[in-house]
């Protein structure tokens, strides 16, 4: 069932990379535990001060729990610090074999790969694609689990407080959740569709300052000017696009924090005044509804950003993919004493088109040959 619902947003090579590493995938989700745990622990611990202050306890129990209060922000201080600092180190890890890997396949390949795959396109491939595929490697996996974590501790201690409200003020936050499930998609269309737009800007300036004597023998200046101002036309309108989608969804969802404070403000002030909760509950409670947003968010991203991992991982295994112009063999064996290499009924083909057909050559030990045909072939 898992597997099922996983596989089309968890990419292969993360997914081989963490059963190599599976130690450290387990270390660094208790990191997570703590990391999480010790940032819940601020608003459970003020509520105790709060209340505490308010029922005139004894000064050393309030004391103890101002001790407890600090020394959890400098755990948290610690763990908020090196956790981010080791899911980068683990992006960078992952990032750094995929490129190596990759680049020792790309030096295999020959004339007919960059036919099929313009220089523009493969940069866009190894930079954009490379650097959002690396980054969901770890932080786009570990996020998630942060968000579990957090929902389901908070909502533990939350229904603990008092469940009706705790219900009530989780509506707007469940509707966030479900509104970015169903628009992810769409933001995500639009966001490849910008960056298809950058690559056939790479595209461009590869193709035309390679050959810029055509250029220039053509006089294909201003036809090339006016090209390049569609295309970057078209690219800043599919920017903007993206970055309309992005302030839309920022106000939509600082909207709905705002209506969990209100009604936790509304409902949350008239259960003090009946005494149904406590002034110290009623603190813990806006901010545990608050620190519930951004987990929710990223639990619904990760099925999103996962899709375009799984995307871009796919762009960039075409590359690798793309059969070499002559391979290597692995029964061929190296011979390093010779005299002379002798080659008979040769045939090439270029871009389907035979060039040459039933050659025979001898080579001499030391000698370095070149088949020159007419001009343009």
């Amino acid at each position: 069932m898992f597997d099922k619902l996983l596989k089309p947003v968890l990419p292969k090579k993360v997914k081989e990379f963490w059963e190599k590493n599976f130690l450290f995938f387990i270390f660094l989700l208790i990191v997570t535990l703590l990391a999480t745990s010790a940032s819940l622990s601020f608003p459970i611990l003020l509520r105790y001060i709060i209340d505490g202050i308010q029922k005139r306890l004894e000064s050393k129990l309030i004391l103890r729990y101002l001790i407890l209060l600090f020394s959890f922000g400098l755990l948290r201080s610690f763990l908020t610090s090196i956790l981010p600092f080791l899911r980068g180190r683990i992006n960078e890890k992952f990032g750094y074999q995929m490129r190596n890997w990759l680049y020792g396949s790309l030096l295999k390949k020959g004339q007919s790969f960059l036919n099929k795959f313009p220089s523009g396109d493969v940069i866009e491939r190894l930079s954009e694609d490379l650097n959002d595929y690396q980054w969901f490697s770890c932080s786009g996996i570990f996020r998630p689990f942060e968000g579990i974590f957090t929902i389901t501790i908070a909502l533990i201690i939350l229904l603990k407080m008092n469940a009706l409200l705790t219900v009530i003020a989780l509506i707007p936050i469940l509707l966030a959740f479900f509104v970015w499930y169903k628009l992810g998609p769409t933001f995500t269309k639009t966001y490849f569709a910008w960056r298809e737009k950058i690559s056939l800007t790479y595209n461009f300036f590869q193709s035309t300052f390679f050959g810029i004597k055509i250029v220039k023998s053509y006089l294909m200046a201003e036809r090339l000017i006016k090209k390049l101002n569609e295309l970057l036309k078209e690219r800043i309108a599919q920017a903007v696009k993206v970055a309309k989608l992005e302030a839309q969804l920022g106000i939509f969802y600082t909207a709905i924090a705002e209506s969990s404070i209100l009604i936790i403000f509304l409902l949350g002030g008239y259960l003090v005044i009946k005494e149904k909760i406590t002034i110290g509950q009623f603190v813990a409670f806006n901010s545990y509804i608050l620190m519930l947003l951004t987990p929710m968010f990223d639990i619904s991203n990760f099925f999103i950003a996962g899709r375009r991992a799984v995307a871009c991982e796919e762009r960039i295994l075409n590359l690798e993919r793309f059969p070499p112009d002559i391979e290597d063999k692995k029964e061929a064996k190296e011979i390093k004493d010779f005299s002379e290499i002798i080659l008979e009924n040769i045939n090439f083909s270029y871009n389907n088109e035979p060039i040459l057909d039933n050659i025979n050559l001898v080579i001499k030990k030391g000698e370095k040959i070149g088949i020159a045909g007419t001009v343009g072939s």
